[in-house]
């Protein structure tokens, strides 16, 4: 792949087989119907940008600053997000497949009404991140912070929580169907069906 600047690239109508650096402190790219392909993005910070219905397959994001990134409506395929500031990136209405975020902070993070299949969380902070009416195919969690996470209308049959750290997720009684957790994870079970426990 060709190493150069992302900003002598913005008028480009899509960006394929590049290899993006910057030399600014934020760049802004607001995009709609834009393709990316075999791209990767290497310690650019690009808080507040938009790429709205557009396709992005097989890329790279390794050490940028997405927070309040903005995918709705969009594709990613194959996609991998590692060690990425990504506070309040929002993905309603975008579908996910093959993505992976790793050691990323997804803080305040919206994937209300996102189409998720074969996607993988693994130590990432996911407070107060945002799962609604998701249509879930195939997701995995590992060893993430999960503060105040919420699941409400969520298929998550069979999803393993057990290596996560849960504190007070909030879970609706659909949501919570066939989950998987390790025993000492439970407690919060009692506070959503409003079960009072007693030591003996």
């Amino acid at each position: 792949m060709t190493e150069v600047y992302i900003e002598q690239y913005l008028k480009e109508e899509e960006w394929t087989s590049l290899t993006f650096s910057s030399t600014l402190p934020n760049i802004e790219i607001i995009e709609k119907d834009f393709n990316i392909d075999n791209c990767c993005f290497k310690k650019i910070m690009m808080s507040n940008s938009k790429f709205l219905d557009s396709t992005i397959l097989d890329t790279s994001f390794e050490n940028c600053d997405l927070s309040n990134m903005d995918f709705e409506k969009s594709y990613l395929g194959r996609v991998s997000f590692k060690n990425c500031k990504m506070i309040g990136a929002n993905f309603m209405d975008a579908s996910l497949k093959e993505v992976t975020f790793i050691n990323c902070d997804l803080t305040y993070s919206n994937y209300s009404n996102t189409t998720i299949n074969k996607t993988s969380y693994v130590t990432c902070n996911l407070k107060e991140a945002y799962f609604m009416e998701s249509n879930i195919k195939s997701i995995s969690f590992e060893q993430n912070e999960m503060e105040q996470t919420e699941f409400v209308h969520v298929n998550l049959k069979g999803v393993d929580f057990s290596t996560n750290t849960l504190i007070n997720p909030h879970f609706d009684l659909f949501s919570l169907k066939k989950i998987i957790l390790a025993p000492e994870q439970s407690y919060f079970l009692a506070q959503i069906l409003d079960v009072e426990l007693k030591d003996n």
